[in-house]
């Protein structure tokens, strides 16, 4: 009976050992996943540093657009004068000469005036390109990191249930293992007490 009690105690010392392996390998999981929740906090740093740049973009962008129509106004302003200076170009006939080649320079200028709108306008085209690509950029990141998070929450998900799943299984076994013995002592019991009625 003492053997008997010695196996029984041998295998609750087997099980406390499988019970602490397993506690051990929960304390590595939750390791895992702190890991993985600090790895978040460091993408949503970087996503909101790029949103931080984007916004930055956008204020130079809107500076452009600002000098874009301060520079609308110029032209329209020498538009203007043009047209005030063409009229007294008709009331003077004698400075006509003069006053030709001083439209002439003027005209120049307006032309290159118009080759410098078209460079700004190139530029603010390019620069949408870039801003459109960065906000491109920005929903794959978002998409992978969704992606990314959904298997992650699958694995640990998976591992959850089989994980259950063994500790059920080790305590059915164990289960089947200690009621067959008790039967097999319980028979050893009952023979010894019928020797010993038996001997009286």
């Amino acid at each position: 009976m003492e053997k008997v009690l010695n196996e029984i105690l041998a295998q609750l010392g087997s099980l406390n050992s499988k019970f602490s392996s397993l506690e051990t390998g929960q304390n590595e999981l939750n390791n895992k996943v702190h890991s993985i929740e600090t790895g978040q906090i460091e993408l949503n740093n970087k996503v909101h540093s790029i949103e931080t740049r984007q916004n930055e973009l956008n204020n130079k962008v809107h500076s452009i657009e600002t000098g874009q129509n301060e520079l609308n106004n110029k032209v329209h302003s020498i538009e203007t004068g043009q047209n005030e200076l063409n009229n007294k170009v008709h009331s003077i006939e004698t400075g006509q000469i003069e006053l030709t080649n001083k439209v002439h320079s003027l005209e120049t200028g307006q032309i290159e005036l118009n080759n410098k709108v078209h460079s700004i306008e190139t530029g603010q085209n390019e620069l949408n390109n870039k801003v459109h690509s960065i906000e491109t950029g920005q929903n794959e990141l978002k998409s992978s990191m969704e992606s990314n998070f959904k298997e992650i929450r699958d694995i640990v998900t998976r591992i959850e249930i089989n994980q259950n799943d063994d500790v059920i299984a080790l305590l059915k076994t164990f289960n089947k293992n200690t009621n067959a013995k008790t039967e097999a002592l319980n028979k050893r019991l009952f023979q010894v007490e019928s020797k010993l009625e038996a001997s009286n």
